[in-house]
């Protein structure tokens, strides 16, 4: 796979950067901040070749789709659900299997509440909560900029890694995964 990203599509009059590759069933992939579809390049061509038709876009305002000039154009996480919708009517989906990390963590939990019969299964990786973003840290991270946390000494990293990590929650439901969808 030489590219992840393959077409541009107009939603809402907005340019959206997304891919499809390989053949099967439908898994849609959702990329958190301040990241893109990119995040996927390693997964996705496995995931295509053990039979599943995998999809990626870039969110509204991330990656190679256009980031609005005007702010007041809303590229929360409610307004990327409708992205999201947009997508999955573009690529023909109906139902299908979701994978979301971070941010896209939150569009996903929104769309598993108010379309839970699109969704095949939901896995969430690190994901902020649909009512909760940003957290107070992240907040903080926003305000300073991101050009002040990449000048951050190493140490500052490590220790916001580990207050990140001890912090953390999960609530796991254990479910048989189909034969070809076991972790690689």
């Amino acid at each position: 796979m030489n590219q992840l990203i393959t077409e541009q599509v107009v939603v809402n009059g907005h340019r959206i950067a997304c891919g499809r590759h390989g053949e099967g069933e439908p898994v849609v992939f959702l990329h958190g901040t301040p990241s893109s579809s990119l995040i996927w390049r390693n997964v996705v061509p496995h995931v295509a070749q053990q039979g599943f038709r995998t999809h990626v876009f870039d969110l509204l305002g991330f990656g190679l789709s256009e980031r609005p000039q005007n702010p007041q154009v809303d590229t929360s996480i409610s307004a990327q659900v409708q992205i999201l919708l947009a997508m999955l009517d573009h690529w023909g989906l109906d139902r299908f299997h979701l994978v979301a990390h971070d941010f896209g963590g939150g569009i996903a939990q929104r769309l598993g509440v108010f379309h839970p019969e699109r969704m095949l299964s939901l896995t969430m990786i690190d994901v902020v909560s649909y009512d909760s973003y940003p957290s107070p840290r992240t907040r903080q991270q926003m305000e300073k900029g991101l050009s002040a946390l990449a000048k951050a000494p190493d140490d500052h990293h490590r220790s916001h890694f580990r207050d990140w990590l001890l912090g953390v929650t999960s609530h796991v439901i254990i479910r048989p995964l189909p034969e070809q969808v076991r972790p690689l």
